[in-house]
């Protein structure tokens, strides 16, 4: 083969690479250009369809309606804002979107709802007159879509967070349930009694539930014999070692150590004792991974046990609050925590605290919870859940 046909093999082969790395970049441009097109059109038929069902949804009072609505593939969350409370964001929320915090200062071009990816924007929109109890609602997205439930008010609506599209992000303590526990708690207050609802049973993320036996115990005075008391528990939980764990004080009458299974004996039962209150509380959980925490006003009965069961529902401590609870001392369980408050609490001075020290808070009314079909498996299951006497 002469020089020149090699040399002109070599030109052929650099011409046809050249075309080849041309028209791929060139597939790649329209490709990008198509992607753009096809996100920009999402976006737009997105705004659109969130003006429309706020429109419909304004002065349909008390009407809630499920909402289902595809975003951009990028997008991981999406936040509403109320516009009217702006100026109450928390310091939080501003140091981690700046760009949102930007956007709502100006009155010029107003912003109601923002797409996200991770912590930065992507999209701005406005959807109309939302009105939240809260000055925001972010809603995380699953599979392309957003969905959220849209409750109709007098000239606005408000968006409500379905509970599918709650991440469950605490986790247990699993050292503090070695030995298969079974938990006491004298009988008080609903409040005391239902706070530690939580530490007893919760979701375990299948659909199902984790739960440890757990009574109330009612305190008659006397001299109440240890095995009396015992034997019930004993009945029930032929364990060959187990622990008890007393929440908030043992019995005044209880003595411990072992009880005999029946009369004459038979055998004997030995078991271990540990007392559980606050102080220890957040010891069962990984304290470490803790995000959410549930809220309820103390003298708000019609929401505690509902408020007790979405605690365990979202894996979560419970703490009630009344009007004269030092905020400071839940600090723990508050700053850059997800608050979630059942109803509304009667302290005004705690509301502030949550909205300016917390990662998010995020109020449920309680009728809602009580009838959600997301909670039904948990109501199907209300009596193993709420405290009984052994």
């Amino acid at each position: 083969m002469s020089k020149s046909q090699i040399n002109a093999q070599i030109f052929t082969y650099v011409l046809t690479a050249v075309l080849i790395v041309f028209i791929l970049i060139f597939s790649f441009r329209v490709f990008g250009s198509f992607r753009q097109k096809q996100r920009d059109a999402t976006v737009l038929d997105l705004e659109e369809k969130l003006k429309a069902m706020v429109d419909l949804g304004t002065g349909e009072y008390g009407t809630i309606k499920k909402v289902e609505l595809r975003v951009p593939m990028d997008t991981t969350r999406v936040c509403f804002f109320d516009l009217s409370k702006r100026t109450e964001i928390p310091q939080m929320f501003k140091a981690a979107y700046p760009e949102v915090y930007e956007s709502l200062k100006d009155d010029a071009v107003p912003k109601n709802v923002f797409l996200l990816s991770g912590n930065s924007v992507t999209d701005a929109l406005y959807a109309g007159n939302i009105c939240l109890p809260d000055v925001y609602r972010c809603i995380e997205t699953t599979d392309h879509y957003l969905r959220f439930l849209i409750e109709g008010q007098q000239g606005c609506v408000n968006i409500i967070k379905p509970l599918s599209s709650i991440e469950l992000h605490n986790y247990k303590n699993m050292e503090k349930y070695d030995g298969n526990p079974i938990f006491m708690i004298a009988d008080q207050t609903p409040d005391n009694i239902l706070q530690y609802i939580p530490v007893a049973m919760w979701n375990d993320r299948k659909g199902g539930i984790t739960l440890y036996p757990y009574y109330v115990y009612y305190e008659q005075g006397g001299n109440q014999p240890t095995d009396q008391f015992m034997k019930p528990i004993v009945q029930i939980h032929d364990h060959t070692v187990w622990k008890l764990r007393f929440l908030g004080g043992k019995p005044q009458n209880f003595a411990g150590g072992q009880v005999s299974y029946d009369e004459p004996p038979l055998f004997t039962r030995t078991y271990e004792e540990e007392t559980l209150d606050f102080d220890n509380y957040i010891q069962y959980w990984q304290t470490s991974s803790l995000v959410d925490v549930v809220i309820i006003e103390k003298s708000n009965t019609d929401a505690a046990v509902i408020g007790a069961l979405f605690g365990s529902y979202l894996i979560a401590p419970v703490i009630f609050m009344d009007s004269t609870t030092e905020v400071e001392t839940y600090k723990d369980y508050i700053d850059n925590k997800r608050v979630y408050v059942v109803d509304k609490l009667a302290s005004e001075r705690a509301i502030m605290y949550i909205k300016e020290h917390s990662k998010e808070m995020v109020t449920y009314d309680s009728p809602y919870l009580r009838m959600n079909e997301e909670l039904n498996p948990y109501r199907k299951i209300m009596s193993t859940m709420i405290p009984s006497n052994p």
